[in-house]
């Protein structure tokens, strides 16, 4: 079993791919991917352009959800805002083409796309706070080896933690290999950082007596606004998960240099970790096994290894 990220902007667009382990054929037959917050083009306005307004600074890896083949099996829109909840980009996914892809949606994301009316809302999951969401994968293969996902979403702890930008979706990928032993591969998405205090119950039900978290994609940069408070909290929140669990690879998520505009640009403070830096400062604090990684457009990176549940 592995799993494979892959940067299709240099945002917080991912698509991860869960992959069955090899039988030797040349097939993908059993690959399940999660495409997550989709934007590729066009502005991303809050409320309105001379509020807020964002544009990318790098051409992503495709122009439009069209041209990606094979097609994700899920979509997951984990904010609300419109560079994580983008019309544009979501409205050129071909539905009735695509019949098995499904999107799931936080609340407030939800409530949005419905009133696009762009297409057939029994497709769309809407997250539950602290609901766990199993999800099957055939494994036509090897029927007797099920694999699964188990997806949560996790927003914020305490109303002043700002729940709209401050939460995180669980990923875990389940695979039983021979003798009923069952492996976990762990992601956790929290494109704006996330309170440690929201994450702790999340956090008990990972394995190891220290938990073990395969992939976690979360910013390196801090971002405070004089008007809204923390907007991203960077490496000092992501250090904080470091210490609560054994990271085995953080990758930047988010921090695209992006051209901002409107009133909200001139009250940003921006603080920015690079890797090195963050690898540097992460040896201060003692945390010595993750890997920190900055991916490119386009670029993939593989994870090969699970942690065995039970044996």
């Amino acid at each position: 079993m592995s799993l494979s990220v892959q940067h299709l902007n240099t945002d917080a667009t991912f698509l991860i791919t869960f992959h069955l382990p090899s039988s030797g054929t040349t097939t993908k037959e059993g690959d399940f991917s999660i495409l997550l917050d989709p934007w590729l083009h066009s502005d991303a306005p809050v409320f309105h352009p001379r509020f807020s307004n964002q544009l990318h600074t790098v051409k992503p890896a495709v122009n439009s959800l069209l041209e990606l083949s094979p097609a994700p099996d899920l979509i997951i829109v984990s904010q609300s805002k419109s560079d994580h909840c983008h019309e544009e980009t979501l409205k050129e996914f071909d539905w009735s083409t695509h019949v098995g892809t499904r999107l799931y949606a936080c609340p407030d994301a939800s409530s949005i796309i419905k009133g696009w009316k762009w297409f057939p809302s029994s497709r769309m999951t809407v997250f539950k706070k602290s609901d766990r969401v199993r999800i099957d994968i055939p494994n036509t293969q090897n029927p007797e080896r099920p694999a699964w996902l188990e997806l949560e979403f996790i927003p914020a702890k305490w109303p002043w933690e700002m729940p709209g930008l401050h939460s995180a979706i669980g990923i875990k990928y389940f695979f039983t290999e021979a003798f009923s032993t069952t492996k976990m591969i762990s992601t956790l998405f929290t494109p704006h950082s996330i309170p440690i205090s929201a994450l702790r119950p999340w956090f008990s039900r990972l394995p190891g007596k220290k938990p073990q978290l395969t992939l976690l994609l979360h910013p390196f940069k801090h971002i405070y606004s004089f008007m809204g408070g923390e907007i991203s909290g960077g490496f000092p929140a992501g250090l904080e998960i470091c210490k609560a669990t054994d990271v085995g690879t953080w990758i930047s998520t988010h921090d695209e240099v992006k051209v901002v505009e409107g009133f909200v640009s001139s009250h940003l403070t921006e603080t920015t970790w690079d890797r090195g830096k963050v690898e540097a400062d992460l040896a201060s604090a003692g945390v010595k096994k993750t890997v920190a990684k900055e991916l490119r457009v386009s670029e993939n990176l593989i994870v090969d290894e699970g942690v065995v549940l039970n044996v």
